[in-house]
């Protein structure tokens, strides 16, 4: 796996874990509930999607006011 790398896992015990992490000089590791994993995936869309509208050229048909 190369460096920059996002990487996701879960453990296998009984109490349910999320593993979140990103390979740099070492891995960095988050192990959260599927709770919070879910609020931080809606988040991370939510994000991309507000980034997106930011880039995107301006329509040429609206008007400023």
């Amino acid at each position: 796996m190369e460096r920059g790398v996002l990487f996701l896992g879960h453990s296998s015990d009984a109490q349910e874990k999320i593993i979140i992490g990103i390979r740099g000089t070492a891995d960095h590791v988050a192990m959260i509930s599927p709770d919070e994993a879910l609020r931080f995936a809606y988040h991370l869309i939510e994000t991309v999607e507000r980034m997106d509208e930011n880039t995107r050229p301006e329509d040429p048909d609206d008007d400023e006011e």
